[in-house]
């Protein structure tokens, strides 16, 4: 008599906003495929409104606001798009395994296409590991650009792309302690030693036994460790150093430029090999039928205030450099709070420096530099130069009006020539020469500059 195998009960989860629809219908429909039995969802990482259809049968849909975060408004206004999906992730993992009793939860991110069944990774959970992870690489990148050893190392070891845990005691208690870092620190600040979700994940397996980091060539493939991995195309499929390939993780890929396999590096740029520039084309190809570019590229939902003006990232920045915490409701509110003034102004100027402005200049050492805010003509110079400058922090009309407003009050004692044009709601400055020639030469350089590193 042949004794029949229990599969254990097995969800499969990936996080998206609306936007990122067509990627993971890809990866969907590759799960159907290969994992016909698994329970699969995806967490909507936007607000869920009548016109958001994935339009897959089969997949359940759990928006962010339902996964039980504390002051959600709060956890959805800190956080850029990037950030909030990374943010949901150890929540939902988390639900999945202690509200709905799922014996297994693989999380997989919405840019992936299997190819193949995730074997490995559950040989490895059957065989005890109450975690799965894969590294970035698997030998040494000694090369000059990303991704080299150094960028890995700072970006993290493991790629967070894919994740797998057993319903266990260390799974859930590495959950709770995931999801309370990453209720504050989800955050995009390299230089600080944080990227995200992914960075925290280096202490895993210092925090618990029965990790299996798989070092399977055929697993998260991508161009962080395509250099090490030789693809090739056969009849049977897509082959990775021999072996068929299981996953592939499409991250950075862009739609519109086939010719790069990733934004996110040089590497892989122009003149891909046949086999990487067919696997590219086939995904675009995919991309394309499952609805890119179809329609118009839904806005986030928490990318404005309720009021509709838009939210900067630096908003976002600032409002969590608070040094208190926001007690109402940021969505509705804290609009009102970046246009208060600073409390930097005399009786004798009337160029008042708001609680933006102020963040802003605290944030670039160069401004700090060239403008004293301590000095009435210096605080003319730097509400200059913030009106010049505010688009390119997509910052709303709403923030600067009312200070040119109050420059054109007092443009005669000071003389200014400043022509003012409100074109598609935003502020431009005509005669940026006439401000370059007019402003004092110490402080010509800061125009000259970007503000933030993409």
């Amino acid at each position: 008599m042949t004794l029949s195998v229990k599969t254990p009960k097995r969800a499969i989860v990936t996080i998206c906003s609306s936007n990122y629809f067509p990627y993971a219908r890809i990866l969907f429909h590759s799960l159907q495929k290969y994992h016909p039995s698994a329970s699969l969802f995806l967490c909507l990482a936007d607000k869920l409104t009548p016109e958001i259809d994935l339009g897959i049968e089969g997949v359940e849909v759990i928006p962010a606001e339902k996964l039980g975060i504390s002051n959600f408004p709060d956890f959805a206004f800190r956080y850029d798009i990037m950030e909030f999906n990374t943010a949901v992730k150890p929540f939902v993992m988390k639900l999945l395994i202690e509200e709905r009793n799922f014996e297994q939860v693989v999380y997989l991110d919405p840019d992936i296409e299997l190819f193949a069944p995730l074997t490995p990774i559950f040989e490895a959970m059957k065989a005890g590991a109450n975690f799965v992870l894969t590294p970035h690489i698997t030998e040494p990148a000694e090369f000059e650009e990303f991704p080299d050893d150094i960028g890995i190392m700072k970006a993290g070891i493991y790629n967070l792309g894919f994740i797998a845990l057993n319903n266990s005691p260390d799974a859930i208690s590495f959950l709770h302690w995931w999801s309370r870092k990453l209720r504050f620190q989800c955050i995009n600040q390299q230089d600080q030693g944080i990227f995200v979700d992914q960075k925290f994940v280096d202490l895993l397996p210092a925090f618990h036994d029965n990790v299996a980091i798989l070092r399977d060539r055929t697993l998260n493939v991508a161009y962080w460790n395509l250099d090490q991995r030789k693809l090739s195309q056969t009849e049977q499929g897509w082959i990775i150093d021999g072996e068929p390939l299981i996953f592939f993780h499409f991250s950075g890929i862009e739609p519109h430029n086939s010719q790069r396999l990733s934004k996110y590096t040089e590497r892989f740029n122009g003149n891909l090999a046949p086999a990487i520039q067919a696997l590219v084309n086939d995904y675009i190809s995919k991309l394309l039928q499952y609805g890119y570019g179809k329609k118009p590229i839904p806005e986030y939902g928490y990318q404005r205030f309720d009021n509709g003006i838009a939210i900067a990232d630096i908003m976002r920045r600032c409002y969590r450099d608070l040094p208190q915490p926001w007690e109402n409701k940021p969505f509705e509110t804290f609009y009102n709070y970046l246009n208060q003034p600073s409390g930097l102004v005399s009786a004798i100027s009337p160029w008042g420096i708001t609680l933006l402005m102020y963040y802003l200049w605290q944030q670039r050492t160069d401004l700090q530099q060239s403008f004293d805010l301590n000095n009435s003509e210096d605080r003319l110079h730097y509400t200059l130069w913030f009106i010049h400058h505010a688009p390119e922090y997509s910052i709303d009309d709403y923030f600067v009006s009312p200070i040119y407003s109050k420059l054109t009050r007092a443009e005669n004692k000071y003389k200014l020539n400043i022509l003012f044009a409100q074109i598609s709601g935003k502020i431009v400055c005509q005669l940026k020469k006439n401000l370059k020639t007019w402003l004092p030469s110490h402080i010509k350089q800061p125009l000259k500059l970007r503000f933030i590193r993409k």
